[in-house]
């Protein structure tokens, strides 16, 4: 999945029996899905954690403004309250945009 800083990103996830209390967390390629402390990427403008919108499989990030382009895990959980709920590994994502200066 790729995600651009400026413009508008979401992030579609395949499964059954997705629901409204489903979340995903983009987080440091080099996490574990599901590890005690996961490396949340920051982006302003964006949502991080994003929860389910439409039938559950949409996460709607919003409009990226800054950050650190590169890759990206996106954990998903079920019903998550903490990082370790944050269990499934389900794509990468690459954030596309400048490095600032």
């Amino acid at each position: 999945v790729t995600c651009t800083m400026g413009l508008s990103c979401s992030i579609q996830v395949t499964g059954v029996n997705l629901a409204a209390t489903n979340q995903i967390a983009v987080t440091a390629l080099s996490d574990t899905c599901g590890q005690a402390t996961l490396n949340l990427a920051v982006f302003p403008g964006a949502t991080n954690p994003a929860t389910a919108s439409g039938s559950f499989d949409t996460f709607e990030l919003g409009i990226p403004t800054g950050g650190v382009p590169g890759d990206y895990k996106v954990c998903w959980g079920y019903s998550p309250a903490i990082h370790t709920d944050y269990h499934v590994p389900v794509v990468t994502l690459r954030m596309g945009g400048p490095v600032a200066r």
